[in-house]
């Protein structure tokens, strides 16, 4: 009897213990596990790695959440859910190298048409800033709204068109990444 009453009370005492929320980590960089948007709960579908140059420097370490995760790029990229994507910088870097960026992703992914996000393209190159080790840069995609921006935690305002988010959200896990394991990572993939 005295073994089963230690028994319970120490199922007890675990049932009692606050939850803690999980995080992801991956190079050094931990990211919850879920997050609201806009009143919607969006899983953490997958965090990746940005690397660049021959010498795989980290670039940033990217989170994407989902209403519903998958592992399959066209899902993600046509479906009408809310997405939210998390770009936390593990190094520095100039404006004028993620303006380039952009430029460089929505070419490569814009299947020949990228006269017509080019506008859109240069807005959200003029809201970069300089970013340091440690900040964040966030994109909050809202089905029929557009992409919402947001730099070192200020709202710089929503890019409109389901087309341009397609086209944005493409440059991480389309066909043409800034590299492998940055796709893999952001599809639960690697």
């Amino acid at each position: 009897m005295t073994r089963v009453l230690s028994f319970s009370c120490c199922i007890l005492f675990l049932c009692l213990q606050p939850v803690q929320a999980k995080a992801a980590e991956r190079g050094g960089v931990k990211l919850p596990d879920t997050l609201v948007v806009d009143g919607a709960s969006l899983q953490l579908n997958g965090v990746g790695i940005r690397q660049a140059t021959v010498f795989y420097i980290d670039v940033y370490v990217a989170g994407l959440y989902l209403e519903k995760k998958s592992s399959d790029e066209n899902e993600v990229i046509n479906s009408s859910q809310k997405k939210k994507l998390i770009l936390r910088f593990v190094r520095d870097l100039e404006k004028d190298d993620l303006s380039g960026a952009w430029r460089k992703g929505f070419k490569s992914n814009a299947n020949g048409s990228y006269d017509k996000y080019e506008e859109r393209v240069a807005t959200l190159s003029n809201w970069m800033n300089d970013v340091e080790d440690g900040q964040q840069l966030t994109m909050e995609f809202h089905p029929q709204k557009g992409v919402t921006i947001s730099i070192l935690g200020k709202s710089m305002g929503t890019i409109p068109g389901e087309d341009f988010s397609k086209i944005l959200i493409s440059i991480f896990v389309g066909p043409s990444p800034p590299n492998k394991g940055l796709k893999e990572g952001l599809l639960g993939r690697g």
